[in-house]
């Protein structure tokens, strides 16, 4: 099956799914006891692992309320006396984690992307089988392969901190996301990085151990006013601190936010894919997804916390993942020349190796439209309707002999390699509400 020998290459865990039993079909995948998890018979496939558990045991992680043990070899203090995301990471940190160059542990792999991938390799082999063709929505704006972010945390700006971080991003061509804390920034700073294209988000102080939306409510209001800023896009919580399990979610979601951003390492031995994700996702509550998104972070203050050997490791493993590699800095971390270097150094390794640079809050916005997407297929035509103005979505079909037009004229397509097969790729803009028809050969799969 094609796409499938790099994700089969090495353990994945999962969560729950069907037992299957040994038969005349070839096994394509097994537990280490040898019970078979992905079977290929004659004329269909059978899938054990159930995606829905997995993604929510590892990407939602478990609740915090409580101190958790973290690693025994010390690289990860998870009893801090304070409750932080980190303390809802599910995987494990002997069978998860991998040791880097200079032998520091870290999630290497982002172990649920894999198992999402293999299911999405069999389903397209499954579809091609009937003679169909697949139409799928990329992840990523202008059919990006992956995307490279970084968020300012304005933990301590000052003139210096903030020059600093302007001059880097600058530098490095960055279009970041700052999260603010209350009272906010000076309008005149304000307007100069919007002109550099930056967006912004709230840096929530929690004032007791299990803020109220309110608290979150209320300090978003304070920080927008100051900024002269008719709302912000999304929130991260100070220190990486957490509470329950959706619970800074919906205070977001209250709050008229978009997105929010504070899972991942704060240490060196939490850096990486803790969560399992180098994926934009959406939460899940009662079964239904919060209108809210949660922007995954990879690595935090390069060479002062992530060692810069896993840094660059991360950025390797997001490329083949077609993923997103996040980099979370403090203003008060800046004044270490350390860091500037080690963000110089692993941002243009980032592109070197293909990486489209976007703002963490922008991707937001982007996956939260491109997952309200509504998608009609017949025979001879895509009807894509959008709640939101989207920019830059790729639709891609399978194969490369699929004239694309829409109002009557022709549409440019692309050939481009996703999960191990070929897709002609059109990337176009949509208006709110207004349905854009692509009509071409005949199509009979979505």
């Amino acid at each position: 099956i094609k796409g499938l020998s790099r994700l089969l290459a090495g353990t994945i865990p999962f969560v729950g799914g069907e037992r299957l039993k040994p038969g005349p079909a070839e096994v394509l995948a097994a537990t280490p006891e040898g019970q078979p998890l992905v079977i290929k018979c004659d004329s269909h496939w059978l899938f054990a692992p159930h995606l829905g558990q997995t993604v929510a045991a590892f990407v939602g992680g478990r609740a915090v309320g409580g101190e958790h043990l973290g690693p025994g070899d010390g690289s990860a203090d998870l009893m801090p006396g304070e409750l932080r995301a980190e303390q809802a990471i599910n995987l494990d940190f002997t069978l998860d984690r991998t040791a880097g160059a200079d032998a520091s542990p870290a999630f290497l792999r982002p172990v649920v992307d894999e198992l999402l991938d293999l299911f999405t390799c069999i389903a397209l082999e499954a579809t091609e089988s009937t003679g169909a063709r697949a139409v799928m929505v990329w992840r990523w704006p202008e059919n990006a392969d992956s995307v490279a972010s970084v968020t300012y945390e304005a933990d301590a700006p000052s003139g210096e901190s903030l020059r600093r971080a302007a001059s880097m991003a600058t530098k490095l061509g960055l279009r970041p996301s700052w999260l603010v804390p209350p009272p906010g920034l000076p309008q005149d700073v304000i307007r100069t990085f919007r002109k550099l294209g930056h967006d912004f988000g709230l840096l929530f102080r929690p004032d007791r151990a299990e803020p109220s939306d309110d608290q979150v409510k209320t300090q978003a209001n304070q920080v927008a006013r100051a900024m002269a800023e008719s709302s912000l896009a999304g929130m991260g919580v100070l220190d990486g601190a957490w509470w329950g399990k959706n619970a800074p979610y919906r205070a977001a979601s209250g709050a008229g936010l978009l997105a929010v951003s504070s899972k991942g390492g704060q240490q060196a031995g939490t850096s990486g894919f803790a969560f399992g994700t180098a994926r934009l996702g959406c939460p899940v509550e009662g079964g239904q997804p919060l209108p809210i998104t949660e922007v995954p972070r990879t690595v935090f203050a390069p060479s002062l916390v992530t060692p810069q050997s896993v840094a660059e490791a991360l950025v390797s493993r997001t490329t083949e993942a077609a993923g997103l590699f996040h980099v979370v800095v403090r203003l008060s971390q800046l004044s270490d020349e350390r860091l500037e270097a080690s963000m110089i150094r692993v941002l243009t390794n980032a592109k070197v190796q293909g990486m489209s640079l976007h703002s963490p809050l922008s991707l937001a916005a982007f996956e939260l439209a491109r997952r309200r997407l509504k998608v009609h297929v017949d025979d001879h035509r895509v009807r894509l309707v959008s709640e939101h103005p989207i920019a830059g979505l790729t639709l891609l079909i399978a194969g490369t002999d699929w004239p694309l037009e829409t109002a009557g004229r022709r549409y440019a397509t692309a050939p481009v390699t996703r999960f191990g097969r070929t897709f002609s790729a059109a990337t176009l803009d949509l208006e709110r509400n207004q349905p854009a028809d692509i009509r071409g050969q005949a199509v009979s799969a979505a």
